[in-house]
């Protein structure tokens, strides 16, 4: 019978790889001594190297055993394909068959959308790459496992395709041709990753501090930079890089301005550059209103009251009480006031 000549020779063929394997192991043994053997060290004792001839042996059974399950299963699923439709194709004309079309579609859908995710993820970088060749490896061993289990199929009915034959093996034409072409299409249909486009513009700010101790000095129309959300044109974060002096040094601010939301997340700080060395800087944060807000966010007008000093969570924790000690001793516990914005067009 031809199947039976089928599987004595993947008999065959199975007793000469693991022939060849338990060579290869006989082989690699002077090796595994050579790694096991220790670096000698002049006047230290000769350690004798502890080797496991098990362990590589044991990999190499493993990744054959791997190999004969897998050609077996393929063995199989061919022998059941090849019962499967007993007229010949040529007969049939499967191509016109509405499951032929439907599976074919699907194993197409599916390559676009694989090709397509691999492009996707290599584009994205880093540990993305390595996802898009196991994506790209897995949908490869499919294709080729589809195949082989046609061709095995045909040789069990002596050239004689069928038409559950004929649709596995068109099925993995279509998922490679749709995996390639999604991959390769995938840049000019907006299939890849890109970084997310942050405008940037100068704009000027204005602070009124309510304060007495230390003095505030107030900078008319303070340089600013704005940004925009991300492949956005509204402005959601401000920072202030001077507001005016605040004791010995400038101070500066950093506004979150939610989408939508009159309530926003403002911190201001004191420069530490501009402090004696060892000072601890100064920080106030917490919501803020925003009052009034113009098109885009680009302008506006955010008040707040009793905005509580920050200790530096940095420092360690010995240090956390002295620091709001002597912070206490130098700035205020809160402040309060108003800041306005204005950025310039994108």
């Amino acid at each position: 019978m031809p199947a039976q000549r089928w599987f004595r020779r993947v008999a065959r063929v199975t007793r000469t790889t693991i022939a060849v394997a338990a060579v290869a192991v006989v082989a690699a043994s002077p090796v595994a001594v050579l790694a096991a053997t220790p670096t000698r060290v002049p006047g230290e004792p000769v350690v004798e190297p502890t080797i496991d001839p098990t362990s590589p042996l044991i990999g190499i059974v493993t990744a054959v055993g791997g190999i004969v399950v897998a050609i077996g299963v393929l063995i199989i699923m061919a022998r059941v394909l090849a019962g499967i439709g007993g007229v010949a194709t040529q007969s049939t004309r499967v191509w016109r068959r509405p499951w032929f079309l439907a599976i074919s579609g699907v194993a197409l859908v599916i390559g676009i959308l694989g090709g397509r995710a691999i492009a996707y993820a290599a584009t994205q970088g880093g540990l993305s790459i390595i996802g898009a060749g196991v994506l790209a490896m897995l949908i490869g061993a499919v294709v080729i496992a589809l195949f082989v289990i046609g061709l095995i199929a045909i040789r069990f009915r002596h050239g004689d395709i069928s038409r559950a034959i004929a649709t596995v093996i068109a099925a993995a034409g279509l998922l490679a041709v749709g995996s390639i072409g999604g991959a390769a299409t995938a840049a000019a249909t907006g299939g890849t990753y890109r970084d997310a486009v942050v405008l940037q513009a100068s704009g000027t700010t204005n602070l009124r501090l309510d304060t007495r101790a230390p003095r505030f000095v107030a900078r008319a129309d303070g340089r600013a930079d704005c940004r925009s959300n991300p492949d956005g044109r509204v402005v959601v974060d401000v920072t202030a890089l001077d507001l005016g002096e605040f004791g010995p040094g400038t101070m500066r601010a950093m506004v979150t301005l939610p989408k939508d939301t009159v309530e926003a997340q403002a911190e201001f700080f004191v420069d530490l550059g501009d402090l004696p060395e060892g000072s601890v800087p100064p920080s106030w944060s917490g919501r803020v209103l925003v009052t009034d807000m113009g098109p885009d966010h680009a302008s506006g007008r955010l008040a707040f009251d009793g905005l509580p000093l920050l200790v530096p969570d940095k420092l360690p924790p010995e240090a956390q009480s002295s620091a709001a000690i002597a912070v206490g001793n130098a700035w205020p516990a809160s402040i309060s006031g108003e800041m306005t914005w204005s950025c310039q067009p994108w």
